[in-house]
């Protein structure tokens, strides 16, 4: 799950996608001296729930192979959380939270897929922790949008939940470790509450209301 600018300096052109629930939206970054320059900034109205005519027509005019993709995306059952475990390879770290996952999170784990990244230590009751941001996403979702981008010619170098993305929009910012950050995702279907520590997540939740209601 761990997204690095690195990963993404492989080709000249970076294309930010966001999919939603109403519209789909691209942000285009060009590679110049290892630093990215946004070049373009668009929105494609998703009509009649046809998000691949959408999508294509938004990337009519981007070079596709000569692009690497970021995509992120929500949904009901996509959501990101904080924990502290004891140290352990990360192999084992992934079992154990998949065993513990389900006290994580009001919705049903059977048909998900997780994922961990470590973002350093804490000290509990004077016991050493690793942090940890732990995310969870339907497979049959991720399934479906993979195999939409496959069908435009796309293998996206990341596919994000927008809690994540906040996160790592946040870690972006110069501050100092113990300044809060809160940042509000208003969507049309969910909200989205991200609330950073210095650069580290501390708490994430989706929220009642939208912009739909």
């Amino acid at each position: 799950m761990t997204v690095t600018l690195n990963q993404f300096f492989q080709k000249n052109l970076v294309a930010a996608i966001d999919l939603g629930s109403t519209s789909v939206k691209m942000a285009l970054l060009e590679r110049k001296d290892q630093r990215l320059f946004l070049s373009r900034l668009d929105l494609k109205e998703i009509k009649d729930g046809d998000v691949f005519s959408a999508l294509r027509d938004l990337l009519h005019e981007v070079p596709i192979k000569q692009a690497s993709f970021a995509v992120s995306f929500n949904g009901p059952e996509v959501g990101v959380r904080v924990l502290a475990v004891p140290p352990m390879p990360k192999a084992e770290l992934l079992e154990a939270v998949k065993l513990e996952s389900h006290n994580y999170f009001p919705f049903p784990l059977e048909d998900a897929l997780i994922d961990v990244e470590t973002c350093g230590s804490a000290v509990e009751k004077g016991l050493k922790k690793e942090r940890v941001v732990l995310a969870a996403a339907p497979r049959k979702k991720v399934e479906e949008i993979l195999s939409l981008l496959k069908k435009l010619g796309i293998q996206p170098a990341a596919l994000i939940p927008i809690p994540y993305a906040l996160q790592k929009f946040g870690a972006a910012f110069k501050t100092k470790p113990d300044q809060t950050q809160c940042f509000v995702d208003v969507g049309n279907s969910y909200t989205e509450l991200v609330i950073l520590k210095g650069k580290h997540l501390v708490f994430s939740r989706k929220i009642p209301g939208a912009a739909r209601d």
